[in-house]
């Protein structure tokens, strides 16, 4: 066996003992929510950004971003501003603000046409639809943001509750059984991606390193067994 291969199978081994221990150490509960918390954190604060985010927008940053760009445009035009066109105001945007703008999604040409066929107070009504949608994507940004965390906070709680639940000298053991198992579980599909990205590119790398040179997955103890088993089927087949 070349060093290679023993590299492969001997960090494929710590991974997998890794696993057994920590799922021993930490219990089923620690082990799943731990891995699940992320995601669902990620999951509802993307779920309620939207909503809350929309409010948290107008009733903070659109007042204050309408008045900072009517200030712009009459600086701009003078006097002329309350007479003048969407499109002229438009056109008297700095170019900054129009980089801006576009980082958002907001084209100021297009929104001056629209307002202009519409018709009514080009200045306010400019002012105002080219705030708006920035002031609510800020807001959707501290409400993701802040309901993230808010919902990890919240679920390490329910995590802690239940854990200590399932320190109970009765389902102590139980809890650590199946925290072995789902750890090992863990491990074994960390393994079978390592084996497989790991396996390409030390093939690659066998014709110009002379390391990788002597490098067959086939001759590997423990390597080959997840790149010809491959167990997210054997998973999902359960």
């Amino acid at each position: 066996m070349s060093y290679c291969n023993l590299l492969l199978d001997v960090l494929l081994s710590v991974i997998l003992i890794h696993g057994l221990i920590s799922g021993w150490l930490r219990g089923f509960v620690r082990v799943v929510f731990r891995k699940l918390r992320r995601l669902t954190s990620l999951i509802l604060a993307i779920l309620v950004a939207r909503p809350i985010g929309a409010m948290i927008g107008e009733k903070y940053f659109l007042d204050p971003m309408v008045g900072e760009i009517r200030a712009i445009l009459v600086k701009s035009l003078g006097i002329g501003a309350e007479t003048a066109s969407a499109a002229e105001l438009a056109d008297e945007l700095p170019l900054a603000m129009r980089g801006l703008l576009s980082l958002f999604g907001v084209d100021a040409a297009e929104r001056a046409a629209e307002i202009d066929a519409a018709g009514g107070n080009a200045l306010a009504h400019f002012a105002s639809s080219i705030a708006a949608p920035v002031a609510s994507i800020i807001g959707i940004l501290i409400a993701f943001v802040v309901a993230y965390f808010i919902f990890r906070l919240f679920l390490r709680v329910i995590v802690c509750v239940v854990n200590a639940v399932f320190s109970l000298p009765i389902l102590r053991v139980f809890n650590k059984i199946l925290g072995v198992i789902v750890g090992v579980l863990f491990a074994a599909v960390m393994c079978w991606v390592l084996t497989t990205v790991l396996g390409y590119v030390f093939g690659l790398l066998a014709d110009s390193v002379a390391f990788f040179a002597d490098f067959d997955i086939e001759s590997t103890w423990l390597a080959k067994y997840f790149y010809q088993t491959k167990p997210l089927e054997i998973i999902f087949s359960i």
